[in-house]
């Protein structure tokens, strides 16, 4: 993806902030502040306090990335149409043909994760097994498809 820009949305499933505890940030963020932006020698840490995965995509839309990869939501409605493709990842290939079952009416272009560096097969389910990041070119070509 170089010469590309990329966004990520990532579904956190415990409460984490991110932040060293102790310091300032931490303290912003536990103060209630609803909105706390970090500066640092590598960019940007954003924490906000309300909010969802619209509100996500709203403030992606500012960004506007060429590829933005969400990962978890797979209920969410909007994460249902036909621009969005889906990326298994998983860990043994029982649980990436679970996945693909619970996925089917998505377009699903790849599994990779786990699964991808230790399988010798190339395809499950006739869903090609990607090993990343080696193969980023492969996977820009089966989401552009």
């Amino acid at each position: 993806l170089r010469g590309m820009s990329v966004g990520v949305i990532k579904h956190i499933h415990a409460k984490h902030t991110y932040v060293e505890p102790s310091r300032d940030t931490e303290r912003f963020v536990k103060s209630g502040a609803n909105l706390v932006v970090g500066v640092d020698q590598d960019g940007l840490r954003l924490f906000l306090k309300s909010g969802g995965l619209e509100k996500a995509f709203d403030l992606m839309k500012k960004a506007s990335p060429d590829y933005l990869f969400v990962e978890g939501f797979n209920t969410h409605p909007l994460l249902r149409g036909d621009n969005v493709v889906c990326i298994v990842c998983a860990k043994t290939e029982d649980e990436a043909v679970e996945l693909i079952e619970k996925h089917a009416p998505r377009r699903i272009v790849c599994v990779t994760g786990v699964l991808a560096n230790t399988s010798k097969k190339e395809e499950v389910r006739g869903v090609p097994i990607l090993r990343l990041p080696s193969s980023t070119s492969r996977l820009i070509q089966l989401i552009s498809s």
